[in-house]
This record gives C-alpha cells, structure tokens and sequence, in this order.
C-alpha cells in the first residue's frame, strides 16, 4: 500500500471548503469532506487511478475529481503520495 500525506496546504483548503458548506448546512459540509476523504483513501491501492492533468503532461501530476472538487496530487515514488491542493473544479490549473 501506498501512503498517503497531504499537505498544510491541501488541509487548509479541505477546512475552508468545510467552512463554505457549514455555513449552508453542517450535514452537507460534512457530507463533502466525507466524499473527499474517501476517494483520497483510493490513492493508497491505486495511486494512479486519478487521471493526469493534460496541462502539465507529468505522469506524476494527477487529479480526482469528487463533487465539484479536484483532488490534485504527485506521486513521489512507489510509496508515497502527497495530495497538495483541493481545488473548486470552476477554478483552472
């Protein structure tokens, strides 16, 4: 299995999108974080299941995308994978 780290910024940005949603609704912002943390767990099997980012053209550099968010991360090596940023699929590379 692969581990997974995220990054200072990449955990901001996960507590600013809760905060966004808390401020409609706690269920919903808790609903997305959830989706959020589920589909990061994919990366410890299959750390290449995102797909790469076309902009970039670095096998290393990849994106999930889950409601309305694009995870992005690099993979380091065969055993670890750093999620840096989580990101409003609205806003470009």
């Amino acid at each position: 299995m692969v581990r997974v780290i995220w990054s200072k910024p990449a955990t901001e940005d996960l507590r600013a999108i809760f905060e966004y949603h808390d401020h409609y609704s706690t269920h919903q912002a808790k609903l997305v974080l959830d989706r959020i943390m589920t589909a990061s767990e994919q990366l410890e099997v299959f750390p290449r299941s995102g797909r790469m980012i076309a902009h970039f053209r670095r096998d290393n550099l990849r994106e999930i995308l889950v409601h309305r968010y694009r995870i992005i991360y690099y993979i380091r090596n065969d055993e670890e994978v750093e999620i840096i940023a989580v990101v409003h699929s609205s806003k470009q590379n």
